[in-house]
Parts: structure tokens; C-alpha cells; sequence
């Protein structure tokens, strides 16, 4: 039988720790690695037309053409799809120019012997839209938890819905700092992750909350600590099942899908993990601490 209160600072710690790295990768890296989305900047998506490339020669190509990397160089179905940050020591807007847009693309074109049909998109994002997107974004996920609070505190009480809030909390900080270590790209995509994370990882919160609410009108004199512990051994394993078959779709999608697929599973997958161990770990025994140990359930 798991005892969850028991071990509720092991797992608190264990979580603290990893968001602290996320903290020093955060200042160390210089933040987070943010897509022109956010940055603003130029997409170009161009077909390789059949022609052999690495990431790796496009990038020193257009290090070479432009004097300055790209943000971000990946391949989907046979093209390139190249992100570019224009440093606004060149040019305030970060968007390319047409003209460096059109000296990059011929590079490529002569280099890769391509024709002028290769190049199949571009999209160009103003600064100035990219902080705008960037607070949306930041709005948009404080708005989802406040609501969150409402609704729980309404149907259980005030100090279960800030617990339920600090474990999703608590669940994106993992989620933020897993990318801030391994500089993974953030785009709005990863945005519509988190939202979605979000509402996945309430409903196991809810579902074990619930299942301790029943317990609580069923017994006397009974510690609510315990009462948290069975609570939780009773949802454990519905909890666990759940997860595992959502994570089996989302990892085949992660392997099989395009770029595009990729970028919102990875966060998917994450987050359901880290969403999974909180429902069960974290999310109850915060419930519990604020509600001291002294406190009992009476009938």
C-alpha cells in the first residue's frame, strides 16, 4: 500500500530539484530556446526535390550566406524547413530582408541544384507580433489555472483547489525546465501542449479528490492523512492505466508523425508523466498538508 503522505517530501524534493537545474540551465543557456514564434523572425520551407542534405550542411551554408546561424534548421518529408532570427544589430525587425531571404534561397538552389519551384513557403513574424504572442501565451495559461481553482474550490473546497493548482503548477515548471536543460525549441505549439497538459492532469487530480470526498462522508474520527493514503491506493491503478494507454498513442505519434506532430507529442508525452506522478504524488499530500494532520473526518 502506497503512503503517499509519508513520502510526500522525498517527492517534493525530488521535483524541487529538477526545476532548480531547469533554473541554472535557464540562466546559463541565456533562456529559453524560443522559437520565431515568440522572437519574431522568417520560416522558409523549400523541397529538397530529391537531393541528399544534413541539418548539419544547410546550417554551415547559411552561417556562411547570411554571416549569422539560423534558429532553427529540420527536416519533413523530403524539406527543409529553416528558422531564421535576424540579430538586430542588422536589422531591428528580425525578419530577413528580401534580399538576404533571396540570397539564402539561391545559395541552397545552387548548391543543392534545385529550381525556382523549390522554395514552397516563407512566412515572415514582426517582432512586435512575437511579444505579443509570447504574453498571450503567458496569459493564457494563468487564466486556465485560476479557472481551475474556481471550479475545483466550488465543487470540493478552497484548500483542495489550491492544492490542485499548485501540482499543475507544479507540473509545468517540470515541463519548462525539461526544456530550458536540453534547449529544446519553444513554439505556440508547445503552448497548446501545456493547455492540453493542463486538462489531462486535472482530471486524475479530480478523480482521486473525489474518491478521498466520498471517504470522508463514509467515515468517523478517522485522520484525513489516512483517509488521503486510501484514497489514493484506490485511484492508483485506474490512474496508471489511463496514462499508459494515452502515452502509447501519443509515442507512436512522436515516431511516425512530421515535424509539426513531433513538436506538440514531445510535451504530450512529458507532461503525462509528469502529470500521472503528481496526481498521485503530489497533488493529495499538498491537500493534506493544508489541512493539517490534526484534522479528522467526522460523518
Amino acid at each position: 500500500m502506497l503512503n503517499v503522505v509519508r513520502s510526500k517530501w522525498i517527492c517534493l524534493g525530488i521535483s524541487i530539484a529538477i526545476i532548480l537545474v531547469g533554473i541554472v540551465f535557464y540562466f546559463v543557456n541565456g533562456g529559453f530556446n524560443l522559437d520565431i514564434d515568440f522572437t519574431g523572425g522568417t520560416t522558409l520551407t523549400i523541397d529538397m526535390q530529391g537531393k541528399s542534405f544534413t541539418t548539419d550542411d544547410v546550417s554551415a551554408l547559411i552561417k556562411d550566406t547570411l554571416g549569422f546561424s539560423a534558429s532553427n534548421v529540420q527536416t519533413s518529408e523530403g524539406s527543409i524547413i529553416i528558422s531564421i532570427s535576424t540579430p538586430k544589430t542588422i536589422n531591428n525587425n528580425v525578419a530577413l530582408s528580401t534580399d538576404d531571404r533571396t540570397k539564402l534561397f539561391n545559395a541552397i538552389k545552387d548548391k543543392y541544384k534545385l529550381t525556382d519551384e523549390a522554395l514552397t513557403d516563407f512566412d515572415s513574424i514582426d517582432a512586435t507580433v512575437g511579444q505579443e504572442l509570447k504574453k498571450s501565451a503567458i496569459l493564457s495559461c494563468i487564466f486556465a489555472l485560476i479557472l481551475m481553482l474556481v471550479y475545483i474550490s466550488i465543487r470540493f473546497e478552497f484548500l483542495s483547489g489550491i492544492a490542485a493548482v499548485l501540482s499543475l503548477a507544479h507540473n509545468v515548471l517540470i515541463l519548462m525546465s525539461v526544456y530550458a536543460i536540453f534547449q529544446l525549441n519553444i513554439n505556440t505549439t508547445f503552448i497548446a501542449a501545456i493547455l492540453t497538459i493542463v486538462g489531462y492532469s486535472i482530471n486524475d487530480t479530480i478523480v482521486t479528490f473525489d474518491r478521498i470526498r466520498e471517504i470522508t462522508h463514509k467515515v468517523r474520527k478517522t485522520l484525513f492523512k489516512d483517509i488521503v493514503n486510501r484514497g489514493v491506493n484506490e485511484t492508483v491503478v485506474r490512474s496508471i492505466n489511463t496514462s499508459i494507454t494515452t502515452l502509447l498513442t501519443i509515442v507512436i505519434l512522436y515516431f511516425v508523425g512530421v515535424a509539426s506532430i513531433k513538436e506538440f507529442a514531445l510535451p504530450i508525452i512529458i507532461g503525462i508523466v509528469v502529470g500521472t506522478y503528481s496526481s498521485i504524488f503530489i497533488a493529495s499530500p499538498i491537500w493534506q498538508m493544508l489541512k493539517k494532520e490534526k484534522a479528522v473526518a467526522t460523518k
